[in-house]
């Protein structure tokens, strides 16, 4: 009887330690990809009729003379963008916009991002301006 006892506590111990060790530690999204960077959120919004403007490409490039491709992402039908895992550091922010939409950023600023492992970082709206140049056809 103590055996089976033992045996019994003997199972249920290592059942335990095996659910233990699939909890992640904290570093875990819940999904099962490990969270190895912070995440850029924004919006690209017209000045002319403040909508959004989706096709936009942001991309975050290195601050270095390489200005090497870090992360990138593209606004939904709203103008919003999402861009995860990006390492934590400080990026130069370019905002390609496909000449086909019509668009141009209504500013030359640039824009700079700092990036934090694990944190959301919200860059102000990004604002475009009709260039003038009529959409082709089609």
């Amino acid at each position: 009887m103590k055996r089976v006892a033992l045996l019994t506590w003997a199972i249920v111990a290592l059942l335990a330690l095996g659910l233990l060790a699939g909890c992640g530690g904290g570093d875990d999204d819940g999904g099962g990809e490990v969270v190895t960077g912070g995440t850029v959120r924004g919006s690209v919004i017209s000045i002319d009729d403040n909508v959004g403007l989706g096709g936009v490409v942001i991309e975050l490039r290195t601050q270095d003379a390489t200005a090497a491709l870090v992360a990138s992402g593209t606004t939904d039908g709203d103008g919003n963008f999402t861009i995860t895992n990006v390492p934590a550091g400080t990026y130069d922010v370019e905002v390609v916009i496909d000449e086909d939409l019509g668009f141009e950023r209504a500013t030359t600023d640039p824009i700079e991002v700092t990036v934090i492992t694990n944190a959301q970082t919200t860059i102000p709206n990004i604002l475009v301006t009709d260039d003038g140049v009529p959409d082709p056809p089609g």
